[in-house]
């Protein structure tokens, strides 16, 4: 018998994450939303992965995407990370006097993140209550010196020098 989803989501909640925005683009503009289920998957071709929850309102675009930027946030980026969380702000009100660059294929990367990765969807796969998109990742940068915006037990959280 598998577990309750309330002791899994407890226990998950024990697990320190990074927080990335991940962005799309569609026919519509420009899209964003706040990931922490993302990984690596590969280094030989380099390759990500991140989980989005179907019901979620930038899942239809993510699954017709053909690019996408995963952001890793710094730890000043909390409001960020609160504002493409919010399913009341649709995307147009997400990236409202938003500080971005777009990408070569027309992706936004938002400025002052910890680093980011332009990826090309490979593949998707169906996960329960979620979708599985891999990434082949094209493109990325980083920025040394800052310090990463942390998710545990359902807050934030911060590295302590």
């Amino acid at each position: 018998m598998p577990v309750s989803p309330k002791l899994f989501r407890n226990t998950l909640a024990k697990f320190c994450t990074g927080v990335t925005i991940v962005t799309t683009k569609s026919q519509d503009g420009l899209h964003g939303l706040t990931v922490n289920s993302f990984t690596s998957v590969s280094l030989d071709p380099p390759m990500i992965l991140i989980c989005i929850q179907k019901n979620g309102l930038s899942h239809s675009t993510l699954y017709e995407c053909e690019d996408f930027v995963v952001n890793v946030l710094s730890e000043e980026q909390k409001e960020l990370s609160d504002r493409f969380a919010n399913p009341a702000l649709d995307s147009e009100e997400r990236f409202l006097d938003l500080n971005f660059r777009l990408s070569e294929n027309s992706v936004p990367i938002l400025a002052g993140n910890l680093g980011h990765l332009e990826c090309r969807l490979v593949d998707r796969f169906e996960g329960g209550d979620h979708t599985i998109f891999i990434g082949q990742v094209e493109n990325g940068d980083f920025c040394a010196g800052k310090q990463p915006l942390l998710f545990y037990d359902g807050g934030y959280a911060y590295l302590v020098s």
